[in-house]
């Protein structure tokens, strides 16, 4: 993030998005790490930031955090690991799910799993 904040002409903005932390992200992600990649192998693991520790970064390395919040559309892998799983291997099974949950966006929020902060580097 400094080196956005390097980049950046003052009064310029920075969209950072991130895996979003919390207590289903948490159980979504060991939930895929130990059905692992066909062959045995373990997926790639990957960080979570709640959007308070997102600002927190921001500020840190300089910017004034304009906006925080989730971005949809809701993540099949937090509302059901299970169903997630066996969904995977099925692309297209996979887009027609999410493009069902599409009109639900607004009630399942809880459920996405980016989260994005806005940063504005000081003029």
């Amino acid at each position: 993030m400094r080196e956005f904040n390097r980049v950046l002409t003052l009064g310029g903005h920075a969209l950072v998005t991130v895996p979003y932390d919390d207590a289903m992200a948490r159980r979504a992600s060991v939930e895929q790490y130990r059905a692992g990649e066909p062959g045995g192998e373990r997926r790639f693991f990957q960080y979570y930031f709640t959007t308070q520790e997102l600002a927190d970064e921001l500020a840190a390395a300089g910017f004034e955090v304009v906006s925080t919040g989730l971005c949809p559309p809701p993540s099949v892998a937090k509302i059901s690991p299970a169903l997630y799983a066996r969904l995977e291997p099925h692309p297209w099974l996979m887009r027609l799910t999410l493009m069902l949950l599409q009109p639900f966006s607004p009630l399942l929020q809880r459920y996405c799993f980016m989260a994005y902060a806005l940063g504005r580097k000081p003029a």
